[in-house]
């Protein structure tokens, strides 16, 4: 008689790896564009009424953080750099901080307004202000530099190189934690847990630390 156990993870290569990447993947794009609504009924707390169907994404978002522990607890520790883990840092990083991003394309605050009129003005007059006696920010101009950028290499729209710009920045910013917790730590496994530890923990820090 054969015994299996329902603990052996020996199946999670190959092909199978593949496949369980390309669903998390699937899974990922589909969180990012799931269906929400504005309101502007009062709660303690706002998120779960902004879902159309919270059940199901629940459901849809348990299977994907499933996923991602399945992958990263099947790596195989051996590497200087493992790219797995970066790859499931930047997925876990684009849902927990990026989706809020994601879903307010038009901006989450009247600041993020304000500063969209910034780049709009440096595209119109094509040069920096020095000394602006109403637009004191124009002294540190390299955030706004960055999105006109991308709206004039993109050729999209200023709101949406917004988007992009806040979106690549949360992928960079916890590639470069990632790293420097490989360099420390001897396991790369903690390195992994302890970015996710950090973006689980620091979700309301990080989500004030963008300036576009």
């Amino acid at each position: 008689m054969t015994n299996v156990s329902i603990f052996n993870l020996n199946w999670i290569k190959g092909i199978n790896r593949t496949l369980l990447w390309v669903l998390l993947i699937i899974l990922t794009a589909i969180l990012l564009i799931f269906p929400v609504q504005s309101i502007s009924e009062y709660h303690q707390v706002q998120a779960p009424y902004i879902f159309t169907n919270l059940p199901l994404f629940g459901l849809l978002f348990f299977i994907w953080l499933f996923l991602i522990l399945l992958l990263a607890i099947t790596i195989i520790d051996g590497q200087k750099i493992n790219w797995e883990h970066m790859a499931l840092t930047i997925i876990f990083s684009l849902i927990f901080i990026g989706f809020w991003c994601f879903i307010s394309p038009n901006g989450s605050s009247a600041d993020d307004i304000y500063a969209m009129g910034h780049v709009r003005y440096l595209l119109d007059i094509g040069r920096i202000p020095v000394n602006h006696p109403l637009l004191a920010y124009f002294d540190f101009p390299g955030m706004f530099n960055l999105v006109a950028v991308y709206s004039q290499i993109t050729n999209l729209s200023i709101y949406a190189s917004r988007m992009l710009f806040l979106m690549f920045n949360t992928g960079l910013f916890f590639i470069f934690l990632y790293l420097l917790f490989s360099y420390s730590l001897r396991k790369k496994h903690l390195a992994f847990l302890g970015v996710i530890l950090l973006i689980l923990l620091g979700t309301i820090i990080t989500s004030k630390m963008s300036v576009v």
